[in-house]
């Protein structure tokens, strides 16, 4: 289980709740997210505090390295003694159960702030 900003900052009273595209309960949609706001009667009801909590459980690809090194043989045409290309990723593919920490990142620990950041290194090292 994860406090998750995003789902925790959910007003009752439907005054600030957004974006506008959460699942709100309503009698066409019994299956949802968040009960229907109501604004004269939320502050009876406190049930709506336990959606701060989601499930964590995800499966991610943190860090990538691939490189290759050319054989020397290959090389000497050239006037080269090594070469070497690379390739590194770093946050590149998370997949979460929860559906409200789809393209979230679990290990920023429910904050909703700034998010991590997928990063790529492509590199070349030559000698002559």
């Amino acid at each position: 289980m994860m406090a998750y900003d995003f789902t925790g900052a959910y007003d009752p009273s439907g005054k600030g709740n957004a974006p506008a595209y959460l699942d709100y309960w309503t009698p066409e949609n019994p299956s949802n997210d968040f009960p229907r706001p109501d604004n004269t009667n939320f502050y009876n009801y406190r049930g709506y505090l336990a959606l701060n909590y989601v499930d964590a459980s995800y499966v991610k690809l943190k860090t990538v390295s691939l490189g290759y090194t050319f054989p020397s043989s290959a090389l000497s045409r050239w006037g080269m003694s090594d070469l070497r290309i690379y390739a590194s990723g770093n946050n590149l593919f998370t997949h979460a159960r929860s559906h409200f920490v789809k393209n979230y990142d679990p290990e920023r620990g429910g904050s909703a702030k700034s998010p991590l950041q997928r990063q790529f290194v492509l590199g070349l090292n030559v000698s002559l």
